[in-house]
Formats: C-alpha cells, structure tokens, sequence
C-alpha cells in the first residue's frame, strides 16, 4: 500500500500482504485487511498494487 499526492509517489505506508480469493457468480475477487492508525492529508490516495496488474485500486481521502 503506498501515498500518492498530485500523482506522485510519497512513500509506502505498509509492506507486501498476501490476499485471499473468492468468487462470487463467476467474478474472482482479491481481499486484504491492514489496520492504520495513521491520518493522511486531504485528497491524498492510498493505493494497492497486485503483482500481474497494471492499474493499482485506489482510495481518495476526503475530510
């Protein structure tokens, strides 16, 4: 998981995590659980990258 602001890189905030798998009426979908205790600037993104895929799912932060 790392932060991204104004579409660059900051710094990671956590380190590699395995993911579970299940699927769901023909769908397969990745899930991964981390616990933060931390705040993060307004619209700020925390993004994911999977090993294989190109684009990375994001989370914009809004307060």
């Amino acid at each position: 998981m790392s932060l991204w602001q104004g579409g660059s890189y900051v710094r990671t905030v956590r380190g590699w995590k395995a993911t579970s798998a299940r699927e769901t009426r023909g769908h397969r979908f990745e899930q991964a659980s981390w616990k933060i205790n931390k705040s993060f600037p307004h619209r700020s993104r925390l993004c994911v990258e999977f090993t294989g895929h190109d684009r990375m799912p994001c989370v914009t932060i809004k307060r």
